[in-house]
């Protein structure tokens, strides 16, 4: 699915459920598809946002599901006056609206994600591939292998 498309699915179903007046972006994420920024203080909604990296993976029906998934925070959020995150409040609304009160993160298969990685951890033992990154960190450098107890080999995709 492209941008165009995908703003328009957004915009429409963000002012049908009383949220036209939040700012909607994409966003560069990797590792969720959508994400719903609140106020702390008050709960109140400051942006929605879809990651622009994964959605030409996404089909129009993942799209929409996305979407109302972080409408249903955005409600939740503004009802409870605090940030809700997955809880019954949360999945409450989904089904008010009609989205699917679960993760949505397997509208993009994770073999698509990992592809994307830029860092592959390796067993140093038997080479098997343990894991991916779409960052460095320091801790990621001290990980160990379940199996052998070996410090990771990481390398770069």
């Amino acid at each position: 699915m492209n941008q165009t498309e995908a703003r328009k699915i957004a915009l429409s179903l963000m002012e049908q459920h009383g949220l036209g007046h939040v700012p909607f972006k994409f966003d560069r994420a990797v590792n969720r598809l959508g994400a719903t920024r609140y106020n702390r203080q008050n709960g109140k909604t400051t942006q929605i946002s879809l990651s622009a990296t994964l959605l030409p993976h996404m089909k129009e029906k993942d799209v929409r599901d996305v979407v109302l998934h972080e409408i249903a925070h955005a409600l939740a959020n503004e009802a409870a006056g605090c940030g809700v995150g997955h809880d019954w409040r949360w999945r409450q609304k989904c089904r008010e609206i009609g989205a699917n009160p679960t993760r949505t993160s397997d509208a993009v298969p994770s073999e698509i994600i990992n592809r994307m990685a830029k860092y592959v951890l390796i067993c140093p033992v038997d080479m098997q591939t343990l894991g991916y990154r779409h960052r460095a960190s320091q801790g990621m450098y001290s990980l160990k292998c379940r199996t052998h107890r070996r410090t990771v080999l990481v390398r770069q995709a």
